[in-house]
C-alpha cells in the first residue's frame, strides 16, 4: 500500500536528501582535515629546514674552534 499512495516515492526522496546532507557534510570534514594536514605539513618543513640549518652551523663551528685549536696545541697557526 506505500507504493500506491506515493508514500514510498515520499519516503525514498527524504532518504536522499539525508544521504546527500551526509555527504556533504563529510566532504566538509575532509575538506577541513586536508587543510589542516597541510599546515602541519607546511610547519614540519619549516621547523627541519631551520633545525638542520642550525645544526650544520654549530658543527662548522664546533670543526673550526677544534681545528683551531689542535693548531695552537702543535705549534702552528692557521687563520681562516
Amino acid at each position: 500500500m506505500i507504493v500506491r499512495g506515493g508514500e514510498g516515492k515520499r519516503l525514498m526522496d527524504e532518504i536522499r536528501g539525508v544521504v546527500e546532507m551526509m555527504r556533504q557534510v563529510e566532504h566538509n570534514r575532509l575538506t577541513e582535515r586536508h587543510a589542516s594536514s597541510l599546515e602541519v605539513a607546511r610547519a614540519t618543513y619549516w621547523v627541519l629546514g631551520l633545525g638542520s640549518l642550525l645544526g650544520f652551523s654549530l658543527l662548522g663551528i664546533a670543526t673550526l674552534r677544534i681545528s683551531h685549536a689542535a693548531a695552537h696545541l702543535s705549534g702552528r697557526r692557521r687563520y681562516w
